[in-house]
């Protein structure tokens, strides 16, 4: 029978490292882009790297110079799990890390308070399910929401 550890910490990143390492949006998001696009970044419905970067549009930062392309304008969210959220990219790393270290799951009362955000707001991530690293090809996104909700 093996016995379980007696130490009362294990090693990991904690909440304040990880809000160390990611203080803003902005490094949130060049994390993200990086782990999703780490070869550069290309259309997420045709794979393309024929793609326009920083355009200034508030949230579709990039655009698919290809005509045949049914997407034309997409984000960083785009094809994930946080598609369609207005949440920002730092909280999301926050659920993400909430989820991973929590035994149990992680209630929508929990994120609303952790948060600072209203219970509708929290039940958005709640619901979706835990993101999880997707295969490291060129078009598939880090946290793709085709591999990670449930049916």
């Amino acid at each position: 029978m093996v016995k379980a550890s007696r130490k009362s910490h294990h090693k990991g990143t904690t909440l304040k490292q990880l809000l160390r390492t990611f203080p803003d949006n902005e490094t949130a998001e060049k994390w993200f882009v990086e782990q999703r696009w780490p070869t550069g970044i290309c259309c997420p419905k045709c794979g393309s790297l024929n793609v326009q970067i920083r355009l200034k549009h508030r949230t579709m930062k990039y655009r698919c110079r290809e005509k045949a392309c049914p997407t034309q304008f997409f984000s960083t969210k785009t094809g994930t799990v946080m598609e369609g959220s207005k949440v920002g990219y730092q909280d999301w790393l926050i659920v993400a890390f909430l989820v991973m270290t929590s035994l149990k799951g992680v209630s929508s009362m929990k994120l609303h308070r952790d948060l600072g955000v209203t219970q509708k707001t929290a039940t958005s991530p709640s619901t979706r399910s835990a993101p999880t690293p997707a295969s490291k090809t060129r078009s598939a996104p880090s946290w793709s929401s085709a591999t990670t909700r449930s049916a």
